[in-house]
């Protein structure tokens, strides 16, 4: 009999370590999953700037948008992530209102997704977001004060991540997690296992500007949870909750920009003299 359960004990050990493994190896395909993203969006609009930023291997696309506002002043920018399944066309047409708030808009692809070669990681994500930030800060038609990081789910751990370098005016995460460790014990694995950790609470405990936060609270992808949690960090953030799930939050973007607005307003960055 105590054979018997040493034979199990060790196939149990044993499988555990096969999972372990798998995950290990494994892992950056589920949290960068490229293969299952759909085409490129046809979008001819020839004010879009479009380059491309290259870090080693690693080379990204990067669009900048203009501001659709007839007006002399430098503008303010929204700088974005997306989240893991995406790519930097689908915000297209999202940022059609902030645009034409005068707000201009820079979308940074990333390593391995879209027309970008390379691998993508939390360090190579990382160093080209430096590196376009840089770029956009050579800019004469922009206010260098006034540049805001918004990211969704994942790209909430890449604004955060590139928040450690550079001061934004204000962050802004949607749908967006405590950091990937957290999801490790839900598949019974230590956090010591992954390997692009993006802590956003390690970065909410230091960050002291202006934060919004928005999720849904049927989010079934990162849960609610998440959102309560960072809302524990910084009470003083300006919350956004909808009835939606992830794929579906905001639920409406027109109510969501109106929210931005207020937002951006609040903490100086519009007046309401020139919206």
């Amino acid at each position: 009999m105590k054979m018997f359960l040493l034979k199990i004990l060790f196939a149990i050990m044993g499988f555990y370590m096969l999972y372990t493994l798998f995950f290990y190896f494994r892992q950056r395909s589920l949290v960068y999953p490229v293969s299952i993203i759909g085409k490129r969006l046809q979008i001819n609009d020839t004010s879009i700037e479009k380059n491309f930023i290259t870090v080693g291997e690693n080379s990204s696309e990067t669009w900048f948008l203009p501001s659709l506002r007839q007006t002399t002043d430098k503008a303010p920018v929204l700088l974005i992530a997306h989240g893991n399944a995406t790519l930097i066309d689908f915000w297209y047409s999202i940022l059609e209102e902030p645009r034409k708030m005068g707000f201009s808009a820079l979308l940074i692809e990333y390593p391995g997704y879209g027309d970008s070669p390379g691998s993508p990681s939390q360090k190579s994500i990382t160093d080209i977001f430096i590196k376009a930030y840089q770029a956009l800060l050579e800019r004469n038609d922009i206010d260098k004060d006034k540049i805001i990081f918004l990211g969704r789910s994942l790209g909430g751990g890449v604004v955060c991540s590139l928040a450690d370098f550079y001061e934004p005016a204000a962050v802004i995460l949607l749908s967006t997690f405590t950091s990937v460790k957290s999801f490790a014990g839900k598949y019974f694995l230590p956090e010591f296992l992954v390997k692009d950790p993006y802590d956003n609470t390690k970065f909410l405990k230091a960050y002291k500007g202006p934060l919004m936060l928005i999720h849904g609270q049927n989010d079934q992808v990162i849960s609610f949870d998440h959102f309560k949690k960072l809302l524990q960090i910084r009470p003083d953030a300006f919350p956004v909750v909808y009835n939606s799930d992830h794929n579906n939050t905001p639920p409406h973007w027109e109510d969501f920009w109106k929210k931005f607005n207020e937002f951006v307003v609040l903490n100086g960055i519009l007046t309401k003299e020139n919206q």
